[in-house]
């Protein structure tokens, strides 16, 4: 099954199942002190919440329109971060057998209030931005620019001429 895991870990193993109402999560991040979980689906623009024990997704926001897709998903207190680009992921628009494809449109950083659904642009990029995390001590996050998607690394180790290097952005202050 598919979407957001938690678990245990013990003496004879691990013990593991899926979050009700998270089916399709591509990313997500736990808020509300560990109550909820915040996450983004494959192919749809809206941010949604569940409690952490399982439930019905609620929609916070719809966060893009268009032929795009939400990269990644980090939450402080009572803000979100969600990337936004045109990437398909193993859409119809790209070559059979191929996992993605960039097309044109918005490449964004978008902010989301948990509190009202208010959706606020924070960055626009000319490149793929991805995987925003959010510093456990601060409202500054990190997020990557170009490279392998959803790794923040600053190196690809695929076989591509030229190498498609990423770097990795500070946005400081974002959130208290």
């Amino acid at each position: 099954s598919d979407g957001v895991v938690i678990g245990t870990i013990g003496t004879s193993g691990a013990t593991l199942q899926t979050v009700t109402g998270t089916g399709g999560a591509s990313s997500y991040a736990v808020i509300d002190g560990g109550a909820t979980i915040a996450f983004v689906r494959k192919h749809d623009l809206h941010l949604f919440t569940v409690p952490i024990t399982g439930g019905t997704a609620t929609s916070v926001a719809e966060v893009a329109t268009g032929i795009n897709e939400l990269l990644g998903v980090t939450c402080r207190s009572t803000t979100c971060i969600l990337a936004v680009d045109p990437v398909q992921l193993s859409g119809p628009e790209c070559a059979p057998g191929v996992f993605a494809c960039v097309g044109s449109g918005p490449t964004e950083l978008r902010a989301v209030s948990l509190v009202t659904g208010a959706v606020q642009l924070v960055s626009a990029s000319p490149d793929v931005i991805s995987t925003p995390k959010f510093s456990p001590v601060s409202g500054d996050f990190v997020v990557q620019v170009r490279g392998v998607w959803g790794h923040l690394q600053t190196f690809t180790s695929l076989p591509r001429d030229p190498p498609v290097n990423s770097d990795l952005y500070l946005y400081q202050g974002l959130a208290p």
